[in-house]
């Protein structure tokens, strides 16, 4: 038969010393939380507050880029927050690397970013563009053209660039969606434009290269001729070709260059010309 406890014998229970440290280890677990909500709210509200974020923003750097179009990401970031409650647009929570990325997939034109704070409540962003260094151009046509940097990297529509300023390179790249391309490799577009360069020795002025099939090339000069040459051979060798072929018709006709329609040294063995 169960006994009955008495409410003496129970009272003495409560105070015992194994009740006693319950009460106390409760008493400071509830403490802790207490102080740890108190401690998130004081947070969360001094985050919240003016005192601790971003005032302003300063862009430096940007020439074709509209300081605008820069902004409008900036903003965007700003707005960004953590749990949807805590904003990041403060010294501690802000994402520079986030930042720098969204810029540099989102404008083309722009070559390197750099974000830092001078201060607890200011930003700065520096830009470096891509230089306009060469144009691409769909077709012979011109119809529409694009800035491309020193490496072949076409970045942004070049509408209504006069002809003849910068040297033009054609076809090779989609013409649906050439920003953000590449002409050639690196290595192999600087190696073609050093070749490219290299024939105003011969008193010759180039102002435009096309791709032809196989790896062929044509070079056109600002004479109105036009120079075919393969990718295949060694440019120095193709070069050595061109200037014997042009000493020795320039020994005949000292208006060779001005009356010749094209040449072609696609082939080490021998060479063709035409003339107008």
């Amino acid at each position: 038969m169960r006994r009955r406890v008495s409410p003496l014998v129970s009272k003495r229970l409560k105070k015992s010393p194994k009740a006693r440290k319950n009460n106390i280890r409760i008493s400071i677990y509830a403490a802790i939380v207490v102080v740890s909500i108190v401690f998130c709210a004081g947070t969360i509200f001094l985050i919240r507050s003016n005192l601790v974020r971003l005032h302003s923003v300063v862009v430096s750097g940007n020439e074709i880029v509209k300081r605008e179009a820069i902004e409008e990401i900036i903003s965007e970031s700003r707005r960004d927050s953590l749990f949807w409650i805590i904003p990041k647009d403060n010294v501690v929570l802000f994402s520079r690397s986030k930042l720098k990325t969204k810029i540099q997939e989102r404008l083309s034109t722009i070559a390197h970013t750099e974000v830092s704070f001078t201060d607890f409540y200011t930003l700065e962003v520096k830009v470096r563009e891509h230089k306009p260094t060469y144009l691409w151009c769909a077709s012979l046509l011109r119809e529409k053209c694009y800035f491309m940097n020193e490496s072949g990297f076409i970045f942004n529509e070049a509408a209504g660039f006069s002809e003849g300023v910068l040297f033009t390179y054609y076809g090779l790249v989609d013409t649906a969606a050439p920003i953000g391309k590449t002409y050639l490799p690196v290595e192999k577009f600087i190696e073609l434009n050093k070749f490219t360069e290299s024939l105003r020795l011969l008193k010759i002025v180039p102002v435009g290269l096309n791709v032809l099939e196989q790896d062929d090339y044509e070079i056109h000069l600002s004479s109105g001729s036009t120079i075919l040459f393969s990718g295949r051979e060694d440019f120095l060798q193709t070069f050595a070709n061109l200037e014997t072929i042009i000493t020795e018709q320039l020994r005949s006709n000292k208006n060779f260059l001005a009356e010749v329609d094209y040449i072609d040294v696609r082939f080490v063995s021998k060479a063709f010309l035409k003339l107008k």
